[in-house]
């Protein structure tokens, strides 16, 4: 039987692991942290990727723990923009919190196959097989390494040299899920805001709310995260007439919301070395 082994157990890890499984391969998923755990809020999904879901089986059951949304993008005075080529099947998708997500679909694949606090260190190419080194000091022989690692992405490191994730300047993000009883929001909203900021607010399927502020070209950030959004939520509500997204920034503890800078990876077509005609070694 063809062996694979993922590094990475986030979303993108999981699935390939669960299409390689149905696929009829032998699965390995080895992830660093010492728990199935997502980083980020909330995630869209679209038809493309519903449609991947439904063919690996899941797809019901994740339409169970997300709620459909529909986006149309507001400007900072709370006029709708119009885009008359996108029609109403254009706009729909499911909204999931990605902790949620995650854990669908390490049931799905099997929690047995997956190997935690272990993470990967390097691989070496044989002419049929890879062996992929791990931190705990084994071993896996495989036939194909898929890096699904992320960013940061040490498989990528190795195999192509120099594509290390940079810091987009000046570019930040700030996101939170929460439950917001004194702030009403009855409708979705994504505003297109003045000072490179965007953002705005989704309803989850359990009755809260996502939020996001992200701005392009930001000055240099002062205070805490609660602060620093609520800064950009300014240019997101032109002269405060609707305050909505001020009002769950404002409802929000500080611990809960998630900032980062965002980052970007050089793009690179090479897939990894043909070793014969039906194997390839690695992946990115």
């Amino acid at each position: 039987m063809t062996r694979a082994v993922v590094v990475g157990a986030g979303i993108v890890g999981l699935t390939t692991g669960l299409a390689l499984r149905r696929a009829g391969i032998e699965v390995v998923i080895c992830e660093r942290a010492p728990e199935i755990r997502a980083a980020g809020a909330s995630l869209g999904l679209w038809a493309n990727a519903l449609a991947v879901l439904d063919g690996l089986g899941v797809g019901e059951r994740v339409r169970r723990i997300g709620a459909w949304s529909e986006m149309y993008f507001h400007d900072s005075a709370g006029r709708l923009l119009n885009t008359p080529e996108f029609g109403p099947e254009d706009r729909r998708y499911l909204l999931v919190q990605r902790a949620g997500l995650n854990d669908l679909l390490a049931d799905a694949v099997g929690r047995d196959t997956i190997r935690l606090a272990t993470g990967f260190t390097a691989y070496e190419e044989h002419m049929d097989h890879v062996t992929v080194h791990l931190s705990d000091g084994s071993s896996e022989d495989t036939d194909v390494l898929v890096g699904a690692d992320g960013t940061y992405s040490a498989v990528r490191a190795q195999l192509v040299p120099g594509t290390e994730a940079r810091e987009h300047p000046g570019h930040h993000a700030w996101r939170a899920v929460v439950r917001a009883p004194g702030v009403t929001v009855p409708e979705d909203r994504v505003i297109l805001g003045t000072h490179g900021c965007r953002g705005g607010y989704v309803r989850t399927h359990d009755g809260g709310v996502f939020w996001l502020v992200n701005q392009f070209n930001s000055p240099p950030l002062h205070g805490s995260p609660k602060q620093q959004a609520m800064e950009r939520a300014v240019h997101l509500d032109e002269g405060g007439r609707d305050g909505t997204l001020a009002g769950l920034i404002a409802t929000t503890p500080d611990e809960l919301i998630l900032h980062n800078q965002v980052n970007s990876v050089t793009v690179t077509r090479r897939r990894g070395t043909a070793r014969s005609p039906a194997r390839r070694s690695s992946a990115p």
